[in-house]
């Protein structure tokens, strides 16, 4: 947001029962309505984020949606995979 509170992007968390993150949506423009915050906003990426048994946090950034073109689905495009120890 600049000075005159136009968006340029905004990034949205998920929280799990016990207050961890689990998921990091940002989005990149407004969609065809030209509105932010309605569901026609445009993902740019997403992170999920799973705590292991062994207490290890993994990280997987999501880039693109995929072959069938849907973000939040199966073949979403995994660039990186990364794995914190606590």
């Amino acid at each position: 947001m600049n000075d005159d509170d136009t968006v340029f992007n905004t990034i949205v968390y998920q929280y799990d029962a016990f207050g961890q993150i689990v998921k990091q949506i940002s989005y990149n423009d407004a969609g065809s309505d030209g509105i932010w915050f309605t569901a026609d906003d445009d993902v740019g990426d997403y992170q999920t984020y799973t705590l292991s048994e062994d207490g290890t946090t993994e990280d997987r950034p999501r880039y693109g949606s995929g072959s069938d073109g849907k973000w939040f689905t199966d073949d979403d495009e995994i660039e990186e995979f990364y794995q914190y120890c606590f």
